[in-house]
């Protein structure tokens, strides 16, 4: 008898504790944010219209409008179906604040949801559309939205440019074909040797009309000595 009374009190406890986590259970709900692609723009989900799963966040406010949690939908195990769940929230009456920064909105940004206790969660839609197809820039439109005399200006203009860059860029070809060819030329007329010493023939020849000392033929003696009263000629 000593030995069934402390499996009683361990049977009662984990009933009371199990009532108690059932209560607590009642007691709190769900909030889901369900993200799709509104190709219509209407706001509202058709059959046909994929989910959203990823690119959206969500942030969730108490009565206080204080932010209590926040959550992109990418780290949302239900990702696929464009779900986003806030769980094990008291009751009471919460807010919602959509973003995103690849989707422009196609319904409310801001949405207001209950939870009841032992009601199903409560569900917020949420529809966009991608930014690139919304927002992207089209030069195409833009030049529809001209008359015709303003694109006829603009064609004129571009087309000035682009042959006024073709012709410079033509005489700056023929000037670079120029120089080389006169360089060359240059260099063909040139006598050999010349090109490496740098020195001409008649400058060499009048060098050598200024030494008398070198121009004696071999055979002849040696240079003559010069004395101080000589150092005039």
């Amino acid at each position: 008898m000593r030995r069934a009374r402390p499996f009683r009190r361990a049977l009662a406890l984990a009933f009371l504790a199990l009532a108690f986590l059932t209560a607590g259970a009642q007691d709190t709900g769900q909030i889901c944010l369900l993200a799709y692609v509104d190709q219509d723009e209407d706001g509202r989900r058709a059959g046909t219209e994929t989910p959203i799963a990823r690119g959206i966040a969500a942030s969730l406010l108490d009565e206080r409008d204080v932010t209590i949690r926040s959550q992109l939908l990418e780290d949302s195990p239900y990702a696929s179906d464009g779900l986003l769940c806030f769980d094990q929230l008291l009751a009471g009456d919460y807010g919602l604040i959509i973003s995103s920064s690849e989707y422009n909105a196609t319904s409310p940004t801001v949405a207001a949801a209950s939870v009841q206790p032992g009601a199903a969660p409560a569900r917020i839609d949420f529809g966009a559309k991608p930014l690139t197809v919304a927002a992207a820039p089209n030069i195409l439109t833009g030049l529809a939205t001209l008359d015709a005399d303003a694109v006829q200006t603009l064609l004129v203009a571009g087309g000035f440019t682009a042959a006024l860059i073709i012709v410079m860029s033509l005489l700056g070809s023929l000037v670079v074909a120029l120089l080389l060819r006169r360089r060359r030329r240059a260099k063909a007329s040139a006598p050999p040797g010349t090109e490496m010493s740098g020195i001409s023939p008649a400058a060499r020849a009048q060098d050598e009309s200024l030494s008398p000392r070198l121009t004696k033929e071999p055979g002849q003696g040696s240079p003559p000595v010069f004395t101080d009263h000589d150092e005039q000629w």
